[in-house]
């Protein structure tokens, strides 16, 4: 490695507070609308912060386990 070269420090991503929000009302037995998969029953909820999953049953019949950081959910009730 040439000795002119500095390490890369990793900056969070712009708008990232390193914490995710999950709204409160994500419950088990709320219904939720997911932008690809439609409406959906959460039928469970397991993990802490970060790794938290849903296990949902879309009414195509589908049931999904998503990661709730990446998932873009909606709270219909």
């Amino acid at each position: 490695v040439p000795r002119n070269l500095k390490p890369i420090k990793k900056r969070p991503a712009a708008g990232s507070t390193g914490t995710t929000v999950i709204d409160p009302k994500l419950v088990e037995g709320a219904l939720v609308n997911h932008t690809r998969f439609g409406r959906g029953k959460v039928l469970k909820i397991e993990g802490q912060g970060s790794d938290r999953k849903a296990e949902i049953q879309f009414e195509q019949g589908a049931v999904k386990k998503l990661l709730l950081r990446f998932a873009k959910l909606e709270v219909i009730s």
